[in-house]
């Protein structure tokens, strides 16, 4: 995983493939209407960038990861619009640093949890039971910051509430009478915040998430 996974190149690869659906014939609304219930797992990359922290520095991390969605789909001929309420199982790991002072060895572990969101997916249909369609979401996290300063006896944490807009694609495949293959990524950058009150540092998390999966329409 690396940082050639940016929006820009999420916006870019959504444009090829509308202008590939564009070019191919028309195709009639596929059986994607309905109430679904969607998972996905992949892997997620945390990245935080942190401010005024002597020295500046961005962090990041890769780990295992889930998610869960429910939504609506409704098509308009060639032309499908879907809404999403999702949420990411569990902790991700947005980065770490550590180092060695006058006081001895030190490490701040930054995190994201409780992350939740609503997302509007427009899309086109590629073929009668294929689905490309981007993905737009505000989504909500709590960020940690956890600290150890060994030799002082120094640890504690803090925490912060982060919105953030994320920006992505997916593709869509149905593959029984009510269940579809999907796959999706979705990059999300979050506001800033500074967690401590005697602190001017300010940490602003980031996540990548890849993910494939399945979904049950009822």
């Amino acid at each position: 995983m690396t940082k050639a996974f940016t929006q820009k190149k999420l916006v870019l690869s959504l444009a090829l493939l509308i202008v590939a659906a564009l070019g191919a014939t028309a195709a009639k609304a596929a059986a994607f209407d309905g109430p679904y219930l969607q998972g996905t797992v992949g892997v997620a990359k945390g990245e935080t960038r942190l401010r005024d922290f002597n020295p500046d520095t961005t962090v990041s991390d890769q780990s295992g990861k889930g998610t869960l969605a429910l939504g609506y789909s409704r098509s308009f001929g060639s032309i499908n619009v879907s809404g999403s309420a999702f949420t990411m199982i569990g902790r991700i790991s947005s980065g770490t640093i550590s180092g060695d002072d006058f006081s001895g060895p030190w490490k701040d572990d930054f995190n994201l949890r409780r992350i939740w969101g609503l997302s509007i997916e427009p899309g086109i249909y590629l073929a009668p039971r294929t689905l490309a369609y981007t993905k737009v979401s505000y989504v909500r996290a709590r960020g940690s910051n956890s600290y150890d300063y060994d030799r002082a006896n120094d640890i504690g944490s803090a925490s912060h509430n982060h919105n953030g807009v994320g920006l992505g694609f997916g593709l869509r495949q149905g593959y029984g009478a009510n269940t579809d293959l999907v796959f999706e990524v979705q990059q999300t950058q979050f506001s800033s915040a500074q967690y401590w009150e005697d602190a001017r540092e300010s940490y602003r998390p980031s996540v990548l998430t890849i993910g494939l999966g399945v979904a049950v329409r009822f």
